[in-house]
């Protein structure tokens, strides 16, 4: 028998059944990128990184029409990450109103009488309105992802140019201003924002290795500084032991003598280390005092004989200032009063120094008198033509060996002879108006004759330049398909293979070296930075590659070896400092608190020993590259 069914029961499960099947329109849109994405620029560093560190509104008793126009002031919300967030959260709101609504029109549809599977929701306002106000969103935020590739862009640029110049203050010699420069351009880094993604390791790694480089540089400068400190001790020691020997000399004004000679030395000597330097001074004060305490009596003849020193230099300047005075008429006697005055000149330095307090104003009145003579002199010299003809007579002896010299193809030799010549030109003074003109362009033009000779059989070493430039650029390609290998072995020792032949290349055009070193550095450092190198051997690569790209400038091997005769002077250098601390180590050890004073000097030892293994390391490296460019 057949069960008897209400038709409001009946109707009932027709709705259950279609709701349980429907969708709601949010989940129709493909899981929006307001559901999945966490752009990564939505938000910057200091954007909190979880939703309960956000106070997000609560929506909960919002109608649709006010979440559609609460919507709107999200559109251009200043935090893109939180209107994103507040976006999904008023969304989900929404659907659960819109859900009910469905629920209770299709409930309304089956009651009147029609079949479930007939019904169709009709339009909502509020949700369009509130998904347009969500487009106008996305829209915005796309608008700022492009934004912010463009600044990203232009940060890299910036990066890298920073970049380049720290390299230069790598490979420059250390002064007084290369760390505040460093410091500047840390700063500029630090004020730069993002950059790519795909950028950012081979950027950092970079940034690193040339930082490490800098500050290895300054550190072993700095050794070297207070190694010196050293040096400038055992000198003050030995400055001592002089001054001591001094209390032995009979002769007492070459005592004085010596012992104003060792004061001067002992301050033209730099600073010594801090903990040594009361005590050196005093050791040296009190040898200077038991010095002069033995002298004194020698005092007062000496200050006598440098009271007559004055008088004889009065007199000298009086003979010199009487010479000036008069003007002579012949050359004869212009040459004669000239002797004279270099005679004078002679004899002053003869006579011994003045008194301290007139020292200075008796040379300036010597001096003045000289200076006026000499001027007069020269003043007479400028009407004479004889000293014109006579530079004449040079200078068309100039013209004849540059024209002798004109078409000589020994470009080298006869290059510097011309330029030689040119100087000989210049220093020879001037030639009467008349001749000025004709003589010079007779010289031009031997001159530029030979050079303009010169200028064209250069012009095939040009075309090599160019040829080397493409096979670079053809090389840079190759290194460029290295980057799609997979296996790390395979590609290093391509790698390896390609950078011989890099070497092997001659010169390329002085304009483009540049940029074509930088290019194949930058596709280098990418395979390294792809296939994980660690750190060590990043960094062994990197002084591998900068020895090798100093190899391949003009001069590379000349460079090279400056290199290791720098590196060479520097590790002796270091080797004798360690005889000097320890011979110091000696001086100090009967000394007051010498343990605390030996210390330091037993950690110089140990640093200093580290510094010659690091720079032995670098010689070998050198001294392989030397040995292939040979082979």
């Amino acid at each position: 028998m057949q069960e008897n069914t209400d038709p409001k029961d009946q109707s009932t499960e027709q709705v259950s059944k279609i709701l349980a099947t429907e969708t709601t329109d949010s989940e129709m849109m493909n899981h929006s990128p307001v559901d999945d994405e966490d752009d990564e620029d939505d938000h910057d560093e200091n954007t909190a990184n979880s939703d309960d560190e956000m106070n997000l509104d609560d929506f909960s008793g919002l109608t649709k029409e006010e979440l559609a126009k609460h919507a709107e002031d999200y559109i251009h919300y200043p935090d893109v990450r939180k209107a994103n967030l507040i976006f999904q959260k008023m969304r989900n709101y929404l659907d659960e109103i819109l859900r009910k609504d469905r629920e209770l029109q299709l409930i309304n549809w089956v009651k009147e009488g029609n079949e479930a599977r007939d019904f169709k929701a009709s339009a909502d306002e509020a949700k369009n309105n509130f998904y347009q106000a969500f487009q106008k969103f996305q829209d915005r935020r796309q608008m700022e992802r492009e934004k912010a590739k463009v600044e990203k862009e232009k940060n890299l640029t910036a990066k890298q140019e920073i970049l380049d110049k720290i390299k230069t203050l790598v490979d420059a010699e250390e002064n007084e201003g290369s760390l505040e420069q460093l410091r500047n351009l840390q700063r500029e880094w630090k004020q730069i924002r993002q950059v790519p993604r795909e950028h950012m390791t081979d950027l950092w790694e970079s940034y690193r290795f040339y930082l490490d480089k800098f500050y290895d540089n300054l550190s072993i400068n700095n050794e070297l500084k207070e190694l010196d400190r050293q040096k400038n001790l055992e000198t003050k020691i030995d400055l001592c032991l002089k001054v001591d020997e001094l209390r032995g000399e009979n002769n007492i004004k070459k005592a004085l003598i010596m012992l104003n000679k060792f004061h001067d030395e002992y301050k033209n000597t730099g600073p010594v280390p801090i903990e040594a330097t009361e005590e050196i001074w005093k050791r040296f004060k009190a040898a200077s005092d038991l010095v002069l305490a033995e002298k004194k009596d020698v005092l007062t003849d000496l200050k006598e004989e440098r009271n007559q020193n004055l008088k004889a230099k009065v007199i000298l300047c009086e003979k010199v200032e009487q010479i000036a005075e008069i003007p002579y008429l012949k050359l004869s006697e212009w040459n004669s009063k000239t002797d004279e005055v270099k005679q004078l000149f002679e004899d002053w330095r003869t006579v011994g120094p003045a008194p301290k307090a007139n020292n200075d104003s008796i040379w300036k009145r010597f001096r003045d008198a000289m200076d006026a003579f000499y001027a007069n002199k020269s003043e007479f010299f400028k009407g004479l033509n004889e000293l014109r003809k006579d530079n004449l007579a040079v200078k068309e002896e100039l013209c004849i060996k540059a024209e002798a010299l004109q078409a000589s193809h020994d470009w080298q030799s006869t290059t510097k002879e011309m330029i030689a010549l040119q100087k000989e030109w210049k220093e020879s003074g001037p030639v009467p108006d008349k001749s000025s003109d004709a003589i010079w362009k007779r010289f031009r033009t031997a001159c530029d004759t030979f050079f303009n000779a010169k200028n064209e059989a250069f012009k095939g070493q040009k075309d090599e330049e160019n040829e080397n430039y493409n096979n670079k650029l053809s090389l840079l390609k190759e290194v460029e398909a290295i980057t799609a290998l997979e296996n790390g072995d395979e590609a290093i020792a391509k790698l390896k293979d390609i950078h011989q032949q890099w070497v092997a290349i001659g010169h390329v055009p002085f304009k483009k070296k540049d940029h074509i070193f930088k290019d194949y550095q930058v596709a280098t450092d990418a395979i390294y930075s792809k296939f994980k190198k660690n750190r060590a051997d990043m960094m062994e690569g990197r002084m591998k590659d900068h020895y090798e790209t100093l190899a391949n400038v003009p001069n590379g091997d000349k460079r090279l070896k400056d290199e290791e005769r720098k590196i060479s002077g520097k590790i002796k250098f270091l080797t004798e400092e360690l005889k000097t601390i320890e011979n110091n180590m000696a001086f100090f050890s009967n000394s007051k608190g010498a343990e605390k004073m030996l210390k330091p000097f037993q950690e110089k030892i140990d640093n200093t020993q580290g510094l010659i293994e690091k720079l032995k390391a670098e010689i070998k490296m050198i001294r392989i590259q030397l040995k292939s460019n040979a082979s």
